[in-house]
C-alpha cells in the first residue's frame, strides 16, 4: 500500500516580475483534486504588482477553485524588490473591496516575514504596520486607508522573525503541537531532528510539508539549536 505523502502534489509557479522575484506554491490533494494550501511568496518592485496579480489569477488550480484563498504571504527580505509589489497588490486589494472579500487572503492567512528592518520597510507605519499585541504574545498585518482620521484594519495574522521556525506554511500549525497558529510558539529555535521527530504529518508519512529555513541570521540547524545561518 503506497504512502498517504503519495496521494499530495506540490506544484510552483514563479511569476515573472522584471526586478526581483515572486512565486506561487500550492498543495493539491491527487485524489480530490482539492486546493488545499496556498503560499505566495515575494512580490518583485511595486511596478510589478499588475503582473503578479494577473499571474496569480491566471493560476489554473486558482481558476477552477475561485473562493480559495491564500493561506500564507511571506516576505523573504525587505528589499524593494521583493516586498514592494507583494505590500502593494496586498494593500491595492483591500483599498480596492470590503477586506472580507479580499481576492487573496482572509484573517486566518498568516504573514511570514523577518524581524530585521521590518518598521522602517513596512511602509514607516503611515498605511501598513506589524501590530504586537501582549498577553498572550501575537502579531497581526493591519492597514489603514489614506485618509488622517482612518482607523487601523487587521488583515491577517503576522509570524515574524525566528517564531516562525518549526511552523508549516501549508497548514499554519507548529510542528510540535501540531495546532494552528494563535501566536509565537513556545519552543524555539528548532532543529531538523526536532521537525522530523516531532511533526506528525512527517512521522506518518501523511503530507508534504513547508518550512521556514533560515530568518534574521538563524536557521534550522542538523542538531544545534538554530544558531548561526
Amino acid at each position: 500500500m503506497a504512502d498517504p505523502y503519495e496521494d499530495w502534489d506540490v506544484r510552483s509557479y514563479f511569476l515573472n516580475v522584471g526586478i526581483g522575484d515572486s512565486s506561487v506554491h500550492i498543495l493539491i490533494n491527487r485524489v480530490t483534486n482539492h486546493l488545499e494550501s496556498g503560499v505566495l511568496i515575494d512580490g518583485g518592485v511595486k511596478g510589478a504588482v499588475d503582473a503578479v496579480s494577473t499571474a496569480i489569477t491566471a493560476i489554473p488550480e486558482f481558476v477552477n477553485d475561485p473562493a480559495f484563498r491564500l493561506t500564507a504571504v511571506v516576505v523573504t527580505h525587505f528589499d524593494e524588490d521583493h516586498v514592494g509589489g507583494l505590500l502593494k497588490l496586498l494593500y491595492d486589494d483591500w483599498v480596492g473591496r470590503n477586506p472580507r472579500l479580499s481576492i487573496y487572503t482572509t484573517l486566518q492567512t498568516v504573514f511570514y516575514c523577518p524581524m530585521v528592518a521590518s518598521k522602517s520597510k513596512i511602509d514607516n507605519g503611515r498605511k501598513i504596520r506589524l501590530e504586537e499585541m501582549q498577553n498572550p504574545l501575537a502579531y497581526n498585518l493591519q492597514f489603514r486607508g489614506p485618509l488622517q482620521n482612518d482607523q487601523w484594519v487587521t488583515i491577517c495574522r503576522a509570524m515574524p522573525s525566528t517564531y516562525a521556525l518549526g511552523y508549516d506554511m501549508f497548514s499554519n500549525t507548529h510542528h510540535r503541537t501540531g495546532t494552528f497558529y494563535t501566536g509565537p510558539p513556545q519552543n524555539w529555535p528548532v532543529t531538523f531532528n526536532d521537525v522530523y521527530a516531532h511533526c506528525n504529518y512527517l512521522t506518518g508519512k501523511t503530507r508534504p510539508i513547508f518550512l521556514v529555513y533560515g530568518i534574521d541570521s538563524c536557521n534550522l540547524d542538523p542538531v544545534n539549536n538554530g544558531h548561526n545561518s
